[in-house]
């Protein structure tokens, strides 16, 4: 009889302790669960991000390549422009370039010069994004018509100024078609892009903004003023 009710009080414990140990198992389980879910979230913010300052990046250097081509025709002045003026969501920002031969992945690129157009746009975020367009000579009167392609997003900021050297000041509105600015361009341009991640909070936004700014020297308008 001892040895009876002592198999059946070592059967019991046995099942308690596994029932103990199943329990402990599963709590476990939902933490690691729980920690692989806020792992894969935060996995994602961070390649958010990351797209949102590569992109801003991106784009900053296309703005510069653009600039530093812009081309001032001084024989027939009427190809050339530079303009900038504010559109219905900021500064616009048009002016003749040149362009250089790039070999793309279908098609070779004619050189010559052509005008580019930049401006900001109103996204379902609630930012903005930054629009680049271009045409050739021919369709110039028609460049805000022309398709457009979104070079970043997530636009908090966007401010341009401009170097006239002929009366040593930054402004910023520039017309080479105007009176106060006419027949030349800038000599340099100052770009500020303030740029955040569209997946974050509205009230998050602006505290975790990263901002791009520099001072960008015209080539071809300095070296018509030397």
């Amino acid at each position: 009889m001892i040895e009876k009710n002592l198999k059946n009080s070592l059967q019991a414990f046995t099942l308690i302790e596994i029932v103990a140990a199943i329990a402990l198992f599963s709590i476990l389980m939902v933490g690691v669960a729980s920690m692989l879910g806020q792992t894969n979230l935060l996995n994602t913010k961070l390649r958010s991000r990351q797209v949102s300052v590569q992109a801003a990046q991106i784009a900053f250097n296309k703005i510069e390549r653009d600039l530093q081509m812009a081309f001032n025709e001084n024989v027939q002045k009427s190809q050339s422009l530079f303009a900038a003026r504010e559109g219905s969501s900021g500064q616009e920002l048009v002016f003749s370039y040149l362009d250089s031969p790039i070999k793309t992945l279908y098609t070779r690129r004619s050189f010559g010069v052509k005008f580019a157009r930049y401006a900001l746009e109103k996204s379902e975020s609630g930012l903005f994004q930054l629009i680049r367009s271009e045409t050739p000579l021919y369709l110039a009167d028609r460049i805000e018509d022309s398709v457009f392609q979104v070079i970043a997003r997530g636009i908090i900021g966007w401010k341009l100024e401009f170097y006239d050297y002929r009366n040593d000041q930054w402004i910023e509105t520039w017309d080479s078609s105007g009176n106060i600015t006419g027949g030349y361009f800038p000599l340099a341009v100052k770009v500020h892009i303030e740029v955040t991640d569209p997946e974050l909070p509205a009230e998050q936004r602006q505290k975790k903004s990263l901002v791009f700014e520099s001072s960008i020297l015209l080539l071809n308008e300095y070296m018509v003023r030397k």
